[in-house]
């Protein structure tokens, strides 16, 4: 027996595609490649931790030019965006701290405890942030939002085609 599947409301739909593209939009700012992003209409194809979407990245941690501290600003993307879309995050933010401290505690090789952890998280969420503010970086997130509600799966050529064409 299949449990019974519930529609997602417009309103969530939308801040998950918001939030899944502030994902996208951060990856493509700092070098990462974006495979793909997905946004799911039912509730019943939501992942284990409640999500409605999801943005994969490819797994460069070895083997990208960037820092690896741009991973942890593509975690908090998703929470820059939703706040500045609809002023509140979502239960999505939580599944993406844990992975970002959990990438934190890697990259320092520390005491999960240490404060180093917490420092990077902080510097890491507050970049996020200042580049969800810029006026260019939330233009090409909400483009890539409203296309996404539409299409339901976008590629990462198609987030990089979205982004606004005046030189920043």
């Amino acid at each position: 027996m299949t449990a019974a599947r519930s529609w997602i409301d417009t309103a969530e739909l939308w801040a998950c595609a918001v939030h899944e593209a502030g994902h996208a939009v951060m990856a493509s700012l700092y070098g990462l490649t974006v495979r793909q992003i997905v946004v799911h209409q039912r509730g019943s194809r939501m992942t284990d931790s409640g999500e409605g979407g999801r943005c994969e990245i490819a797994d460069q941690l070895d083997t990208i030019d960037a820092s690896p501290f741009y991973f942890l600003v593509y975690q908090f993307g998703g929470a820059a965006a939703e706040h500045r879309a609809i002023g509140r995050r979502s239960s999505r933010d939580a599944r993406d701290r844990e992975q970002a401290e959990n990438l934190a505690w890697m990259m320092c090789d520390c005491d999960a405890s240490s404060p180093r952890i917490a420092q990077l998280l902080e510097t890491a969420e507050q970049l996020a942030s200042a580049r969800m503010l810029d006026d260019a970086v939330w233009e090409w997130t909400h483009a890539v939002a409203r296309v996404l509600l539409k299409k339901r799966r976008l590629s990462g050529y198609d987030v990089h085609q979205l982004k606004p064409q005046r030189p920043r």
